[in-house]
C-alpha cells in the first residue's frame, strides 16, 4: 500500500467490473477490517484512492466523492453481491487424494528436511554424540551412515538446534565443491563478508583473522559439511588445515557427513585426528510406524489412514530406510487414492515396492 498524505482519507476502492460494476469503498479512519471479506469472484482491479496530492501508486486517480472522511456510524453497509464469509481456517483438501483422507499436502513429497524430521532411536543417539562434541569443544567428528538414512536431515535439524543458541554455524553441502567454493561459502554463513571471486588465499586469512577473534571472545564455531565423501582429496587438505588454525584454541568444531569407508580408503590422515564417530542405522518397525504416522499428521490427515498391517509391509520392504520409506510410502498413498480407497494396506504398500523395483531394474 501506498501511504497517501493524509491518512484519515485514505480510501480502498475495489472495482467489480466482472460482478456488475459495483464498488465498495472504505475510508482507513473508519477501523473497519477489510479482511472480514473475501470476493467471489476476483476482481479484475484494485485502485488505491489517496486525498492531499497526486502520489502513490502508478495509476492514482482522484475519486472527490470519497475523499472526505466518515464516521463508523455513516460508513456504507458492504453491497449485497458482496459475499461475506471468513476465510477458511483451514486449507482446501489437496485435490489428488479423496477429501474425506483431509490431507492438505502431499505427506510424503518432500520429507527430506527438518520439518518433517522423526527421531528415532538411532537419531536420538546421534544428536546426542553430536551434542557432546559441540559443547566438549571437540575439533572434529565424523557422521556415517549407508546412502538413505537420513544424514542430511540430521545435520539440518542439528544445525537449526544449534543456531537457537549460538552464531557461527555453518551448514555446507560439498558434493562437488571445490575448496575456494567451500570457504566462500563458509565465509558468508559466518558473516565474514566475502566478495564475488575471492581467492582462496585471501579468503583463508580471513577465516584466520575470525579464529583468532573467537578464541579471544571465548567462542567456538561450528562447521556441518554434508556429501565430504563425493569431494575431492584437495577438499580434505583444505578441511585439515582449517581445524588446525590456531590449533591451542580449538575455535572450530568440524563434523563431516560421509560414506565411512570411503573417506578411510581416500584419506585415512584425516580421521586419525577424529574424536567420535557417529555412525546411523534404520528406523525399527515401530519407529517406521511413527515417522509415517507423524508425516500425516502434519499434512492435516490422520495416522488411521495407514493401517497397522500397511506400516507392517513397509518396514519389511524397505528395512527401515527413511528415504525408501517415503518414497514406498509416497506410492502406496497414489494406488490407494486411485482406488478411492479409505485407507492405505498392506496390499497398496506390496504393489508400491513392487513397481519400485520394476522400475529400478528397467531404468
Amino acid at each position: 500500500f501506498a501511504e497517501p498524505r493524509d491518512a484519515r482519507t485514505a480510501t480502498c476502492v475495489s472495482d467489480r467490473r466482472m460482478n456488475g460494476g459495483a464498488t465498495w469503498a472504505g475510508s482507513a479512519s473508519d477501523g473497519l477490517d477489510l479482511s472480514v471479506w473475501y470476493r467471489r469472484p476476483r476482481p479484475a482491479s484494485v485502485d488505491f484512492v489517496g486525498g492531499g496530492g497526486t502520489g502513490g501508486l502508478h495509476g492514482y486517480r482522484p475519486a472527490p466523492a470519497l475523499l472526505a472522511p466518515r464516521s463508523a456510524q455513516s460508513f456504507p453497509s458492504p453491497p449485497a453481491d458482496l459475499e461475506e464469509e471468513p476465510f477458511p481456517l483451514r486449507p482446501e483438501p489437496f485435490p489428488m487424494f479423496p477429501p474425506s483422507w483431509r490431507l492438505n499436502v502431499n505427506p510424503f513429497a518432500t520429507p527430506q528436511s527438518a520439518d518433517c524430521f522423526y527421531c528415532g532411536e538411532a537419531q536420538q543417539e546421534a544428536l546426542a554424540r553430536l551434542r557432546y562434541l559441540v559443547d566438549g569443544g571437540r575439533r572434529f567428528g565424523w557422521l556415517t551412515g549407508a546412502a538413505g538414512l537420513g544424514k542430511t536431515m540430521l545435520l539440518e535439524y542439528f544445525a537449526r538446534e544449534q543456531r537457537r543458541g549460538q552464531a557461527g554455524v555453518a551448514l555446507v553441502h560439498a558434493g562437488g565443491l571445490t575448496p575456494a567454493d567451500v570457504a566462500w561459502q563458509l565465509a558468508a554463513d559466518l558473516s565474514l563478508g566475502p566478495t564475488p571471486g575471492e581467492s582462496t588465499l585471501r579468503l583463508f586469512r580471513r577465516l584466520t583473522d575470525f579464529a583468532a577473534t573467537y578464541a579471544l571472545l571465548g567462542q567456538r564455531a561450528l562447521l556441518l559439511m554434508d556429501d565430504a565423501d563425493l569431494s575431492g582429496p584437495d577438499l580434505w587438505s583444505f578441511l585439515e588445515r582449517l581445524i588446525h588454525i590456531a590449533p591451542t584454541t580449538r575455535w572450530l568444531t568440524l563434523i563431516v557427513a560421509a560414506d565411512f569407508v570411503h573417506g578411510e580408503a581416500s584419506y585415512p590422515r584425516l580421521l586419525e585426528t577424529a574424536s567420535l564417530q557417529v555412525e546411523l542405522e534404520p528406523w525399527k518397525a515401530e519407529e517406521t510406524a511413527g515417522a509415517v504416522w507423524l508425516a500425516l499428521e502434519q499434512a492435516g490427515g490422520k495416522k488411521s489412514l495407514f493401517s497397522d498391517e500397511a506400516c507392517d509391509q513397509l518396514y519389511r520392504v524397505t528395512g527401515g530406510t527413511p528415504r525408501t520409506v517415503y518414497r514406498y510410502a509416497e506410492q502406496a498413498l497414489l494406488a490407494a487414492a486411485a482406488e478411492q480407497a479409505d485407507e492405505v494396506t498392506a496390499r497398496h504398500v506390496t504393489q508400491a515396492a513392487a513397481e519400485e523395483t520394476l522400475a529400478m531394474r528397467y531404468s
